[in-house]
């Protein structure tokens, strides 16, 4: 099993036994210990969408033990992302997991799991709430609190001892007189002092200065922006711009490192692909990608990288184009199907499941009819999501000839995350019993339908799980029945997507 999978198990497994076992202190405190351990060896981002759990882009099967469980409580607490930093607290985790185990119905409105995680000021976790394009920080790491919020510059001068430093001077005058006829010139003061930090290569202070400024931006005046751009175009030649996205994998900096790669648009977005292409650790490459997904132009440099001669370079752009669903890619993504390296192909696969468009389908067809086993389970799980609506065909296609009955419980789940109207008439399909003789359903596939059912929820899958309660097959009659209780419980969640 694979760290991302570990991780997420950990974390699932803990929550749940708050939450479904008070009484068990030995376990949840080997549990939480178990998480500890495996915080410490690095950072880990998890993101909930469309009902699917990723950590760290990698997507986790709904086998593992408890991660239904986690996806429930994200999706209860109406949480999209949780950024665990390496070397996480025992407390912090703590805090966490006890707020992700609580019962949502429970908690008075707004006292979800970011409110619990911030009042209750963990160090290093932070929390984006669904719907919400903000992270919502709670207490930052040390190295990374009093520049992140807002514009004061008061922390990052005392963290680098430069209190009583040129820098510091420039930029309080500049926090004291953002616009007006003297900005240009409180600008050029910045310019100048970051031009000298970049020449000692302290590159570290020279970004959270850059950062200071790319905020007075944002809020300056229109009559004002000509100046900051002149002063933000001297603060950043080209020969600093791979210097800084260097620092993308380290959690001090990243969050100003990613402010002031975006701001230079294609270039940051090539650094970074660069320093991709040559990543010395997997944790660095995982970091890089984690830039790479808060970019927001240039990705047509990933496109072109599709043709790197080293296969591992080639791989970590599939899963970045897949993350992203880059639909540009999708031709480009098309050829890389039949590249020599399999971990490629494989990446290539789930890159077009993914992206789940009627171009992408169409390329899936040889890869879900003749591919491996192993290969059309990942494709499989990899889709979810009404973008995903061009692939419910194929999907009912391949499980209507798939002896595999594990393939066939990947078919239906994919099915039920898509939710569409047509995924719905197939899984309500699938679930009934069929011929008196000829063409009877196995009891398994039609539990799977069920599964599936349950995964899309809404009006039209909850009046076949009625019917299916009334089943004469008694494994299949429990089933809906459970399905029923569990989205009744669920409330107008179950409910949550228009599926006509």
């Amino acid at each position: 099993m694979v760290h991302h999978e570990v991780i997420a198990m950990a974390v699932a497994r803990t929550a749940e036994l708050v939450r479904t076992s008070p009484g068990a202190r030995e376990e949840q405190t080997a549990a939480l210990r178990c998480l500890v351990a495996l915080s410490s060896l690095g950072s880990n981002v998890f993101r909930l969408e469309d009902g699917v759990l990723s950590v760290d882009g990698a997507q986790i099967p709904h086998g593992i033990p408890a991660v239904g469980g986690l996806i429930a409580q994200m999706r209860a607490h109406a949480i999209a992302e949780i950024g665990i930093t390496q070397g996480s607290s025992t407390q912090d985790l703590l805090d966490v997991v006890l707020a992700l185990a609580a019962d949502a119905t429970s908690v008075p409105a707004g006292a979800g799991v970011e409110r619990t995680t911030r009042d209750s000021g963990t160090k290093t976790v932070r929390v984006v709430r669904a719907g919400s394009g903000d992270t919502v920080p709670t207490r930052r790491p040390p190295a990374v609190a009093g520049v992140v919020d807002g514009v004061s510059i008061r922390g990052a001068i005392e963290q680098e001892a430069l209190r009583d430093s040129p820098l510091a001077a420039a930029l309080r005058a500049l926090e004291a007189q953002p616009a007006g006829p003297v900005v240009l010139n409180r600008l050029s003061d910045v310019a100048a002092q970051v031009a000298l930090l970049v020449e000692e290569g302290k590159i570290e202070i020279a970004v959270r200065a850059i950062a200071i400024v790319l905020r007075h931006e944002a809020s300056a005046p229109e009559t004002a922006r000509s100046s900051y751009a002149i002063a933000i175009k001297r603060m950043l030649p080209p020969g600093t711009v791979e210097e800084i996205a260097r620092l993308a994998p380290d959690q001090r900096y990243a969050g100003d490192v990613i402010r002031v790669l975006q701001r230079l648009g294609s270039d940051g977005t090539g650094a970074l692909l660069r320093l991709l292409a040559t990543a010395d650790t997997t944790g660095n490459g995982r970091m890089y990608m984690n830039a790479l997904r808060e970019m927001r132009e240039g990705l047509h440099l990933a496109v072109e990288m599709l043709a790197h001669k080293q296969w591992f370079v080639v791989r970590n752009v599939c899963e970045l184009l897949g993350e992203l669903r880059v639909i540009d890619a999708v031709p480009a993504l098309a050829e890389v199907l039949d590249h020599a390296e399999p971990r490629v192909r494989r990446s290539a696969a789930v890159a077009l499941a993914k992206i789940g468009t009627p171009a992408a389908a169409l390329h899936l067809r040889k890869t879900m009819k003749e591919g491996a086993p192993e290969i059309r389970g990942l494709v499989a799980g990899a889709i979810g999501g009404r973008a995903s609506g061009a692939l419910a065909m194929p999907l009912v296609v391949a499980a209507d000839t798939e002896e595999n009955p594990d393939l066939v419980r990947e078919y239906y789940q994919a099915l039920g995350r898509i939710g569409s109207a047509d995924a719905i008439r197939a899984l309500a399909e699938a679930a009934q019993p069929g011929g008196r003789l000829l063409n009877r359903r196995q009891t398994d596939s039609r539990l799977a339908a069920v599964e599936g059912l349950t995964i899309a929820g809404g009006p039209a899958a909850i009046k076949t799980l009625e019917g299916l309660a009334e089943d004469g097959d008694r494994a299949v009659r429990e089933s809906a029945g459970k399905a029923l209780e569990k989205l009744r419980r669920s409330g107008p969640e179950a409910d949550r997507r228009p599926r006509q």
